[in-house]
């Protein structure tokens, strides 16, 4: 494992138990096991680190959507569907990770540039969508309401609501409605 995968192991753990405002880089070095100094060679202070976090929670996300569009048989359907099942797979286990974000986010906006580029990276793909744009968009956004009332812990969906809602999700990502 690289030093910066280390470091960014620490601090995501560190985030996710203290939260980022009581992140400090002496806590995320000593749990790295290397000097603040040597943290600070690889990120330039905590804002750096805190985007970093972010872009590569990003990275791990396109790949995992990558693993599944690979196993998708109609490729003009399966980039879109791949990107609702990435997003849906991942609600419990980000939800955690964004809610210690939260907090770093709404105190510097700046700190979401990875993500800016990232969404509107997934924006242009919506125009490959073989359902179109519009439709793409409206699914995705119903898989982002999903997201943030699971990570809020606020859904009112009941666990058989929640799977019908997934399953028209789903099925609307490869047919017009």
């Amino acid at each position: 494992m690289s030093t910066k995968d280390r470091i960014l192991n620490a601090a995501e753990a560190l985030a996710c138990e203290v939260g980022t405002a009581s992140l400090t880089l002496d806590a995320v070095a000593e749990r790295a096991r290397l000097s603040k100094g040597g943290l600070l060679y690889h990120f330039g202070g905590k804002d750096a680190l805190l985007e970093a976090m972010l872009a590569r929670r990003l990275e791990l996300f396109e790949q995992v959507q990558s693993a599944i569009g690979g196993r998708q048989a109609d490729p003009g359907s399966g980039k879109l569907r791949a990107f609702l099942q990435a997003g849906l797979d991942d609600l419990t286990e980000s939800a955690q990770f964004c809610r210690a974000m939260l907090a770093a986010v709404f105190s510097n906006p700046a700190l979401l540039k990875p993500v800016r580029a990232f969404l509107k990276r997934k924006l242009k793909e919506m125009d490959e969508a073989a359902v179109g744009r519009d439709q793409a968009i409206l699914l995705w956004l119903a898989v982002e309401g999903l997201r943030f009332h699971e990570m809020f812990e606020v859904s009112p969906l009941t666990p058989a609501e929640r799977r019908r809602i997934v399953g028209l999700v789903l099925e609307y990502s490869e047919r017009k409605f």
